[in-house]
């Protein structure tokens, strides 16, 4: 009896590890691992592309909102050489343009002596555990299910991986068709530095067989200067156009 029983919860196990890991298709989480950010210089795309930001920035309570946007026009050549411009900047619906351009123009100078310089250490920034194939073993997702078109399942941080440095919880949606990821919806568990509060949503397009990410979108909660402040910032690519191969050669 206690062969069969010991037998039981053997199987009982793998069928819940199963169920676990079939949660998300093995192609979709290597997908979910390969695809970048366009606007990311070492994201691999070469071509041009246009970035929109919308923002809104207010008091932890939602009051004294602030509304901006700011559209970007982007030729990367290589991935040291692009070129960026900033069209169009507008706040509390003011256009803004030339004294943003200025300031974005004198940013860009800092950033390319910087970059000379020693880039080696910390960026400020963290990481978020997606669930692709690197966190396989660290992702549990629960049972997927057909929502608006496309599957979703949730997903949270496997047991004993709770208090990891990048713990998160949240959604990921993909096509049943083809694999490909759709959106992923992340939630930190323990945003890190000034950020008490910190969400993420990823959009995904193939463009030329190619998978991108084309739209970031975090809200949260941050410290600056002893200030609580809310932000909800979005961020979408529009107008890629990846460099051919004879672009790429000729340095265009």
């Amino acid at each position: 009896m206690k062969t069969q029983i010991t037998a039981l919860g053997l199987a009982l196990t793998i069928l819940c590890i199963a169920s676990a890991t079939a949660g998300i298709p093995k192609e979709t989480a290597q997908r979910i691992d390969d695809a970048s950010f366009p606007a990311d210089s070492d994201s691999g795309f070469l071509g041009s592309f246009v970035l929109t930001t919308e923002s809104v920035v207010s008091k932890a309570n939602g009051e004294n909102r602030k509304e901006s946007s700011m559209v970007f026009r982007t030729v990367r050549t290589s991935p040291d050489a692009e070129e960026t411009v900033l069209v169009r900047a507008i706040e509390e619906g003011e256009d803004v343009t030339e004294k943003r351009r200025e300031r974005f123009e004198e940013a860009m100078e800092r950033q390319d002596d910087d970059d000379r310089g020693d880039d080696e250490g910390e960026d400020g920034g963290f990481d978020l555990a997606f669930p692709d194939s690197e966190n396989a073993h660290r992702i549990q997702i629960g049972q997927p299910a057909l929502d608006g078109g496309v599957m979703v399942a949730e997903f949270a941080m496997a047991l004993g991986h709770e208090d990891d440095e990048d713990a998160s919880r949240g959604r990921v949606a993909w096509d049943a068709e083809s694999l490909d990821p759709v959106w992923i919806e992340a939630e930190a568990l323990d945003p890190k530095g000034p950020l008490k509060e910190f969400t993420l949503r990823m959009e995904y397009t193939r463009i030329d067989g190619t998978l991108w990410i084309t739209r970031l979108q975090t809200q949260g909660l941050a410290k600056v200067l002893l200030m609580k402040r809310r932000f909800d910032v979005d961020m979408r690519l529009s107008d890629l156009t990846p460099a051919t191969a004879a672009d790429a050669s000729l340095g265009r």
